[in-house]
């Protein structure tokens, strides 16, 4: 059996190259166009790999990938993206996150201790 390489990318152009390129391999491409369809063939068909663009309607590449990963799959990744700037801007956001996250956490433990 073929491994299976699950393809979540939204350029047609793009996915069709990589349809054609890991068909040629003798992979068993599963495409999806967009963030949602991607995780839904992830976690139902368990691919052995997967290549994931970061710019994607509705779910992004990066929230799919950590969506993937708390559904169980240890799958080798390939992440697609148009520009550096994307991948760093993506970056930048998580760390305002985490910092926010940090900040209510500690908002709320100086309230307990205030009680």
């Amino acid at each position: 059996m073929a491994a299976t390489v699950l393809v979540v990318e939204d350029d047609p152009a793009v996915s069709l190259a990589l349809e054609v390129a890991l068909k040629g391999e003798g992979y068993q491409p599963i495409l999806a166009g967009n963030g949602e369809r991607g995780l839904e063939l992830g976690l139902a068909q368990a691919p052995d790999l997967l290549i994931l663009d970061v710019r994607l309607p509705g779910i992004d590449g990066f929230e799919l990938l950590r969506r993937l990963r708390a559904g169980g799959s240890k799958a080798p990744v390939i992440i697609l993206t148009a520009r550096d700037e994307e991948i760093a801007e993506q970056r930048a956001e998580r760390r305002r996150q985490a910092l926010r996250q940090a900040q209510e956490a500690e908002q709320k433990e100086k309230a307990k201790e205030a009680e």
